[in-house]
């Protein structure tokens, strides 16, 4: 198999991953039970792994996405979304709890290596028809557009800032240690399948936190709670979907 340079758009996304799975990898070396709102924020970061994975395999198998500038701002997105989450998770630990980790976190690492492997689990022959089925059948993509154009715009006018998030310099410095082989062999699973920008859109969709109306906050896996006072069921729905809340996401855990 040949090989050629990775990209420093797969590259970024890998050492984001790493990021995520070096602070997850923690909670195990120290033996630390998380309360049921810190393992909800957890979830929501493994909930990452298999978008980005396909994110990459899709970069892998069309390279010349990689020199969008729209494809390199979904990665911009993807990143600050895994690092918003991240953040997250460790907000929702006590405090010592939170030092603990993240002092052991300055000790160890993710290899690039290592993400490759998960990726290449994650994208495997026989989950790969449902998974690209899934991708295709995706919201519209005027909606779609809209959604990722408004969070790019949190990020250009600086209302979402994640300084621990791997820049694309640091990418660039760590393309030596991206396993080419695996990062190949990822491709060729998903080549010829026709994946293509929009895909990369529609992977990205899954990825991005809810939005959140005032007065609430998420959960990290997609769960919108109230901070105050308990929605009445004539109320509107939080969802924002515009029905009452007890013909919308009552029972459902909104």
């Amino acid at each position: 198999m040949s090989e050629t340079p990775a990209d420093p758009l797969s590259a970024r996304i890998v050492l984001t991953v790493g990021m995520l799975g070096n602070t997850l990898e923690c909670f195990d070396d120290l033996e630390i039970t998380l309360s049921a709102a810190a393992n909800r924020h957890a979830e929501g970061c493994l909930k990452i792994m298999g978008p980005a994975a396909v994110f990459t395999a899709i970069l892998q198998a069309a390279p010349t996405l990689a020199d969008s500038d729209k494809v390199s701002g979904y990665v911009d997105l993807f990143v600050d979304s895994a690092v918003r989450r991240r953040r997250e998770l460790l907000a929702a630990l006590p405090e010592e709890c939170r030092e603990r980790v993240t002092a052991h976190e300055a000790t160890r690492s993710v290899e690039p290596e290592r993400v490759i492997e998960l990726f290449s689990q994650a994208v495997t022959a026989s989950a790969l028809p449902a998974l690209i089925d899934r991708i295709r059948s995706n919201k519209e993509v005027a909606e779609l557009e809209t959604r990722l154009a408004a969070r790019s715009a949190e990020l250009a006018d600086g209302t979402s800032t994640t300084p621990e998030a791997p820049t694309l310099q640091d990418a660039r410095d760590a393309m030596g240690s991206m396993p080419l082989q695996g990062l190949a062999a990822l491709g060729a699973a998903i080549a010829n399948t026709g994946l293509d920008e929009l895909a990369l859109a529609r992977v990205l969709d899954g990825v991005l936190p809810p939005e959140t109306p005032a007065g609430y906050v998420h959960d990290g896996v997609g769960t919108l709670r109230r901070q105050d006072d308990k929605v009445g069921r004539n109320d509107p729905c939080p969802c924002g979907s515009g029905r009452k809340y007890k013909k919308c996401h009552a029972g459902k855990g909104v």
